[in-house]
């Protein structure tokens, strides 16, 4: 059974309502990608990844010299344990005794 003239306008008026609305959706979500990819979103992306810290600690040796980091390490490496005795002694000490002071009153 062939279709009405108006039938088929009506069909093309909302192919092409619907494929506008496809480009603007497509629109929408490309700028919603594009704010979300910042020179300042990629760096800290980059940043909290493991293989760009080692790369750059590399860079760091490499610049500065290895026996320079070399110290600055060791020295954070004492300094941490001596953070972590002071503050096990601290905590130690702020503990109640495990025994009563005084026997309770009869």
């Amino acid at each position: 059974m062939p279709e009405r003239p108006d039938d088929l306008a009506l069909r093309k008026e909302i192919l092409v309502a619907r494929a506008s609305l496809c480009r603007l959706k497509i629109r929408l979500h490309a700028g919603t990608l594009r704010q979300g990819l910042t020179w300042r979103h990629a760096v800290a992306g980059v940043a909290g990844s493991a293989p760009a810290r080692d790369a750059a600690l590399l860079l760091v040796a490499e610049g500065v010299g290895r026996h320079r980091v070399a110290r600055w390490l060791a020295f954070a490496i004492r300094a941490l344990a001596i953070a972590r005795l002071t503050h096990l002694a601290v905590s130690m000490l702020k503990q109640s005794p495990a025994g009563p002071a005084d026997p309770p009153p009869p």
